[in-house]
């Protein structure tokens, strides 16, 4: 039975990085590193990169991971394989996110050495562009949400 959330082995120093510098507003501790994994799981999501870990590495004790951040971990398994069967198999579905976050952890490290606040400007955009899609704080799109 599997105790913990692994990553890259070469990632640890760069996530050792995001947190000495504050990129993205990520400090240290437990609860930081799980934003920080997050983050990379959902970037490596969107853009549809997942990349085998080749040497892993421990990073979050799965105990320190919140009921509701294992469901969201389990619905992302879930799309990807199209299968609701990858919950019943733990180490399947784990990895499927270690790979995601594998993925996203390159794709933000890349992200990240273009010029100063350009990465941040883009997710400021795709914030914008889907508040607009979803209609949220207008009338006509308040409608569509259900809270």
């Amino acid at each position: 039975m599997r105790d913990r959330l692994y990553i890259e082995k070469k990632h640890r120093e760069l996530y050792e990085k995001l947190d000495q510098e504050e990129i993205l507003r990520f400090t240290g501790g437990r609860r930081n590193r799980l934003e920080q994994f997050l983050f990379t799981v959902a970037l490596g999501y969107k853009n549809e990169c997942r990349k085998s870990l080749s040497s892993r590495e421990g990073f979050i004790l799965l105990k320190d991971v919140p009921s509701d951040v294992r469901a969201l971990l389990s619905a992302v398994a879930i799309a990807s394989s199209d299968s609701i069967e990858v919950v019943a198999d733990e180490d399947r579905l784990y990895t499927i996110i270690e790979e995601y976050a594998s993925g996203g952890f390159e794709i933000l490290m890349d992200r990240l050495d273009q010029p100063l606040g350009t990465f941040e400007k883009e997710l400021e955009k795709e914030l914008v562009d889907l508040h607009h899609k979803l209609g949220i704080g207008n009338d006509e799109g308040q409608k569509n949400i259900t809270y």
